[in-house]
């Protein structure tokens, strides 16, 4: 998790390997990310950017509380030459 202005981080730089996929170690690794941002009282807004080809991990992303976002879009686009998907955590309160 990176930091941006005051209050907001972005989820940065998660993967998993080949050899685990498909054994729910993304969504385990994604659901302490979010329980560790859900508890620093620092975190007020927590986004990410990615790329329409990381079809899975789109869908994982949207499963947890993750939608696509303009404003995220219009205040983070051009930080990555690859992103075209822009999103906005809005599960629990931040």
């Amino acid at each position: 998790v990176k930091k941006y202005d005051e209050g907001w981080y972005e989820l940065t730089k998660m993967g998993v390997l080949e050899t685990s996929r498909g054994l729910k170690a993304g969504e385990i690794l994604l659901k302490k990310v979010i329980e560790d941002c859900e508890n620093n009282p620092d975190v007020k807004t927590l986004f990410l950017l990615t790329n329409k080809i990381c079809e899975a991990a789109i869908h994982l992303y949207e499963k947890n509380g993750f939608v696509h976002d303009e404003m995220i879009k219009q205040k983070f686009s051009g930080i990555y030459k690859r992103s075209n998907v822009y999103m906005l955590y809005t599960g629990k309160k931040l």
